[in-house]
This record gives structure tokens, C-alpha cells and sequence, in this order.
């Protein structure tokens, strides 16, 4: 969490505020972390394209047994519409294509 706050924390506007919440009790993340790196920040840096005002939140907590950690990006940008969620996940799929040409991205 830490490393994508400093590296993304420059492209949030005056009119944004980001914020982390770590719990103290997060077990380590056995894993390919360069890709949750990767996969973090692809997160925070869409939820700072689409949020003009309010702000990105970053939550990190280990779930009820202690064995997993969960990695929350919430932010109150514009969101996705519901009929979109389905398709988020598929490879370079965007929600809204008008809203490409004016923040691109890598979708179609």
C-alpha cells in the first residue's frame, strides 16, 4: 500500500484526498508482489482519473480467520453503472467509451 500512495499521491488534485487505512495486524502477502503493486495501482490511479472532488480511499485488513488479506479502493468519483459491472474485469474493457477520449486509458 505504501509504495502506490507515494508513487500516486502527486496526480491527486487540490480537490481530492487520498487516504490509507492499514491495519496494524496485517499478515504478510505471500505472493508476486510487483503484480499486487501493479494491480493496486491500476486501482488508485483509475479511481484519481474519475474522482474530481471528495476522496480515494486505500483499506487494508486481514479478513476474520487472520489468513487472508483484503485490499479495498473505494473513492467518490463517478462510478460505474450497474450494467457495467459485469464487464469491468474482461481484458481492456472501459465503462463508458465518451469517457475515454476525454481521461484515455487502454481500452478499445
Amino acid at each position: 500500500v505504501h509504495p502506490v500512495i507515494a508513487s500516486l499521491s502527486p496526480l491527486a488534485s487540490r480537490n481530492v484526498v487520498m487516504e490509507k487505512v492499514v491495519s496494524s495486524r496485517l499478515p504478510p502477502i505471500v505472493g508476486d508482489k510487483s503484480r499486487v503493486i501493479q494491480i493496486l495501482s491500476n486501482l488508485v490511479g483509475n479511481s484519481l482519473k474519475f474522482t474530481t472532488k471528495g476522496k480515494v480511499s486505500i483499506t487494508a485488513y486481514s479478513d476474520s480467520a487472520g489468513r487472508q488479506v483484503v485490499l479495498k479502493v473505494s473513492d467518490t468519483g463517478c462510478g460505474i453503472p450497474k450494467e457495467k459491472l459485469i464487464s469491468i474485469f474482461d481484458a481492456f474493457e472501459q465503462a463508458d467509451m465518451s469517457v475515454t477520449r476525454k481521461y484515455g486509458g487502454t481500452g478499445p
